[in-house]
């Protein structure tokens, strides 16, 4: 996905070294972050059993953890008490509750730790003896509160990684069953080489992303030397299509793949193995990270013959004609409301429109980016749908889905260049990564538009017969900021959240972008999110979890004011930029207020229409 603002916001939380884990209690403020050198650690080994094997036990690997007993750890918030439950959250937002007795009871499961291992921090009970078993683990915490594998019970389930936050709650307080915890980190454990027509990786970051689609992961259990493991798995025709093609209708991975083309898999030591996509199921073969709940080097696996299941997996070579078919099939549509038309790119290379001039467009991180681009006028083009007026509003959409929406008046427009839909960079193809086909404005004059209106991966033009209107909107702090329309926009197809408003009793869907985002303009007295590099962090959460005042303001001069430490990372509230799946009413347009009727809401809040301006009481605003 394309990066907000330097990724405006990224918070950089590395799985591979988890900075603090955050200790809470439901209903009270007081929260508590520890790190792994905190507290003394013990020194222990344990295996958990998974599914028993036809009546018998099946048991993990002997794993060994520098551990921090849970119990130290609690007491800081005063510890638990009966009735009480634990709940364990991991980064991904996989979460499980534990009641008082087993975080304090001597159960069979023995002690509860903050175990690291490779780095990691896990959730792992030492075992009485060394072992957890699903016996163990029924007689602990009995059947509402094990881990089962479909209807069989598997204590490796209560071998948590990554853990992110420990929270105490009553059983008033309404415990959900499961939670997801909205956390962004980027790390890179691992890469793959993806070989084609052109050349990507496929980094591990990548990989957690797809385990948060349930519709591509898979957890796979594989018996193998008469011992059954369990796989967190993707497909491996998944991962070579997203290389390539990101975010996408993955079930063309599948069409793709049944297509037949060559595929070598090659190992860190050397090894290789080539095989045909049509001789090996879909279904059958995958890509993995973890086995048994522990984290390895990628590797290739499943119902498949042994000479292809390949450890430490280091590049992937595909055959090249795939990835010219791929360009052949590529289809850009255009529509109206009463027309849409197909173009292949060998329709948009001969359109006698066609034109070649240079062209160039400024990164956020404030580098320029210049060549000669090959494409098509894109007023010639929707030409051939519909005629053009000025009054219009055109939304294009790419592949991944980030959206961006011209003024048809912009895009007619020529004095200072002509918008084209490029296939050509310097005479060359535009490669699959990052897209056949770009938006991209060029002219003699050499015209240099902003990187977030020059759209990669073009695979939809769509003319609305609304007028499009520009707004700005202001932020004020260290740095003061005017963000016009299509920065908003950029930042809202980057980072959409969803939420649902209840007002006088009637529940409303909004979406829009995270308010705590859009401190990073301005919470910093020496760098904005676009002009530094990514080896610093754009949001400066240390001062927004110290406190600061926010106000936010409308255009008519109502304004409220809220408080930075619950906002931060609050993705509850946001500023609207639809409603109900519309542009927002005219009361509201072109930014409104809003927080999801889920969340608990921040102290002051009301809901500002037509926002206007975001004061951060920072340096001299202070």
């Amino acid at each position: 996905m394309r990066k907000f603002l330097m990724l405006l916001l990224t918070v950089f939380i590395s799985a591979s070294t988890m900075l603090s884990i955050t200790v809470s209690r439901v209903g009270n403020d007081n929260t508590f972050a520890f790190e792994r050198n905190d507290f003394p650690k013990v020194i222990f080994t344990v295996r958990y059993e998974g599914i028993a094997l036809d009546g018998g036990p099946n048991w993990g690997e002997q794993i060994r953890f520098e551990g921090i007993p849970v119990v130290s750890i609690l007491e800081y918030l005063g510890g638990m008490s009966e009735g009480e439950f634990l709940e364990v959250v991991a980064s991904d937002g996989y979460s499980k509750v534990f009641p008082f007795e087993a975080i304090y009871g001597g159960t069979p499961l023995g002690k509860p730790f903050i175990g690291y291992t490779d780095e990691r921090p896990y959730f792992v009970f030492n075992g009485n003896d060394g072992e957890v078993s699903n016996k163990d683990m029924l007689n602990a915490l009995g059947e509402e509160f094990s881990h089962y594998k479909g209807e069989k019970p598997s204590a490796k389930g209560l071998l948590m990684k990554d853990v992110f936050q420990l929270i105490i709650s009553s059983s008033d307080s309404g415990f959900p069953e499961s939670r997801t915890v909205d956390v962004s980190f980027e790390e890179t454990r691992w890469e793959i080489a993806v070989r084609g027509m052109t050349e990507s990786k496929f980094t591990s970051s990548d990989f957690d992303k797809m385990k948060g689609d349930s519709s591509l992961f898979n957890t796979i259990d594989i018996e193998r030397k008469e011992s059954i493991s369990s796989y967190s798995a993707v497909p491996l025709g998944v991962v070579i299509y997203s290389s390539s093609h990101g975010p996408s209708d993955w079930s063309l991975s599948k069409s793709l793949w049944d297509t037949g083309y060559d595929i070598t898999l090659v190992a860190e030591d050397g090894y290789s193995v080539t095989f045909n996509t049509s001789e090996v199921s879909f279904d059958s073969i995958y890509l993995t990270d973890e086995v048994d709940g522990i984290l390895h080097e990628p590797s290739v696996v499943g119902e498949i013959s042994g000479n292809l299941w390949v450890k430490k997996l280091s590049m992937i070579e595909m055959e090249v004609k795939v990835v010219d078919e791929r360009r052949e099939n590529y289809r850009l549509t255009v529509r109206s409301a009463e027309k849409e038309k197909e173009f292949s790119i060998a329709d948009l290379e001969s359109n006698r429109y066609y034109i070649e001039d240079y062209g160039q467009y400024t990164t956020l991180a404030g580098s320029v980016r210049g060549a000669i681009y090959g494409g098509v006028s894109m007023k010639s083009l929707i030409s051939e749908v519909v005629e053009l007026n000025p009054e219009s509003t055109i939304k294009i959409t790419a592949v991944d889905g980030y959206e961006m929406i011209y003024s048809a008046r912009d895009i007619l427009n020529e004095e200072e260049g002509i918008w084209i839909i490029a296939l050509k960079q310097d005479g060359e193809y535009l490669p699959e990564d990052p897209g056949y086909l770009r938006t991209i404005k060029v002219g003699p004059s050499r015209p240099n538009i902003d990187g977030h209106s020059s759209i990669s991966m073009v695979s939809d033009i769509e003319i609305v017969n609304k007028e499009y209107s520009d707004y700005t909107l202001k932020i004020t702090g260290f740095i003061e900021f005017l963000l016009d329309r299509s920065t908003i926009d950029s930042g809202v197809s980057c980072h959409k959240q969803n939420v649902v408003y209840t007002n006088k009793g009637e529940d409303f869907s909004y979406s829009g972008i995270p308010l705590w985002l859009l401190f990073a303009f301005s919470d910093d007295p020496d760098y904005a999110p676009h002009m530094q590099d990514s080896s610093i962090i754009s949001y400066n959460s240390s001062l927004a979890e110290k406190g600061y005042k926010v106000e936010i303001i409308a255009e008519d001069g109502f304004a409220i004011t809220l408080d930075s430490k619950e906002l931060h990372m609050n993705n509850g509230v946001i500023l609207a930029t639809t409603k109900n799946n519309e542009e927002l009413p005219e009361d509201e347009w072109p930014l409104v207020l809003v927080w999801d009727k889920t969340i608990v809401p921040p102290e002051g809040i009301k809901s500002v229409k037509k926002v206007a301006q975001i004061n951060l009481l920072v340096g001299k605003y202070q």
